[in-house]
């Protein structure tokens, strides 16, 4: 609730502030309402989308497989949690199913509960961001951009950075741990 509080008293204190720069203050408020609402929606579809993912009979032979791969089991949750994220196209979907199903599999094999989330979380931001993210569809949208004019930069600087900045705490972790 501390966060609510905190944006709820920044809104008001920028009314308050600016109240004399808004011209049309019911134009202002009606724009930033509507403009709540995509971001909302998309990330409501794709946990919800994730949630359906990990209801599948497939995605109980994946998680299998992915539980037997012949390799230190922080790689493999790492490949499982990006393989998650690209599938639900969300870091919040993907970390949502494998933190709910595969991290207690991952812990009784013997790994901290502290690498397992640092892995989680970096793995989730890999490959979340594929052309069908929500986050990605609003950017471009708002930017008035298209897929093919922008999302080379978005492949190269959120994929492929926190990909390279993986591979670096993977074994890191692996030492450590």
């Amino acid at each position: 609730m501390d966060v609510i509080y905190a944006l709820g008293a920044g809104a008001l204190a920028a009314a308050i502030l600016f109240w004399k720069r808004y011209p049309n203050k019911v134009d202002t408020l009606s724009k930033g309402a509507l403009n709540t609402v995509v971001p909302i929606v998309n990330t409501c579809a794709d946990v919800g989308y994730g949630m359906a993912v990990a209801a599948t009979a497939g995605f109980k032979v994946v998680s299998a497989w992915l539980l037997t791969l012949p390799m230190h089991p922080i790689i493999s949750l790492s490949i499982a949690t990006n393989v998650m994220a690209g599938i639900t196209g969300s870091a919040s979907g993907g970390m949502g199913i494998i933190l709910e199903t595969l991290a207690p599999k991952y812990l009784a094999l013997g790994l901290s509960p502290e690498l397992v989330h640092r892995i989680v979380a970096m793995s989730s931001g890999c490959f979340d961001a594929m052309p069908h993210n929500g986050v990605v569809i609003t950017i471009l949208a708002v930017c008035g951009l298209t897929h093919v004019q922008a999302y080379r930069h978005i492949w190269w600087g959120h994929v492929v950075a926190t990909l390279i900045a993986l591979i670096i705490v993977i074994p890191v972790g692996i030492l450590i741990y």
